[in-house]
């Protein structure tokens, strides 16, 4: 069992480490980082001797906790689903004809995209949404090949689609 004073010199530790590494988060995030490495520290040092919670393991465990939460907030859903045609806004229209063209070219793109395989569509649709192929295979969680093979054959078969309906101008 910890004393108070063993206690305080690790939450002392660990709240440097935390500081040091996350200045820019607010307080409260801090400490709730610093009470997660605390549990994570009583969970694996029940029965240790307290002399093996060195100021670098705590260093260590700060870093790990830090990093979980780092991750954990940039992750991203990774969803094709809630994409529609309603979420991206109309572009500036100069006249009744342009107008009709883009919305003609904006069906076109739609229908296309939902004739994709899902596997293309997917790598596709974060590509356009202007991920790299590493970003992309990393969220979807697949190798970074896979990933380049399904948007660049994505990107083919978007092309030849298009150009079946007479949209050649919306992907260069």
């Amino acid at each position: 069992m910890l004393s108070g004073d063993d206690l305080e010199r690790i939450q002392s530790v660990l709240r440097r480490a935390v500081d040091r590494l996350c200045y820019r988060w607010g307080e409260d995030e801090r400490e709730d980082l610093v009470q997660t490495a605390l549990l994570k520290l009583h969970q694996r040092a029940s029965g240790e001797e307290n002399s093996a919670l060195l100021a670098s393991y705590l260093y260590r465990v700060a870093h790990s906790i830090v990093v979980d939460e780092v991750r954990k907030r940039s992750r991203r859903p990774v969803t094709t689903q809630a994409v529609s045609p309603e979420q991206f806004g109309s572009e500036r229209k100069d006249s009744p004809e342009d107008a009709l063209a883009a919305d003609d070219a904006r069906e076109a793109l739609w229908d296309c995209l939902g004739q994709l395989a899902e596997s293309r569509r997917q790598a596709l649709v974060l590509y356009l949404q202007g991920h790299t192929v590493p970003e992309a295979a990393k969220l979807l969680d697949w190798p970074n090949k896979r990933t380049e093979n399904c948007v660049y054959r994505g990107l083919a078969n978007l092309r030849e689609c298009l150009n079946r309906k007479g949209v050649n101008h919306v992907l260069g």
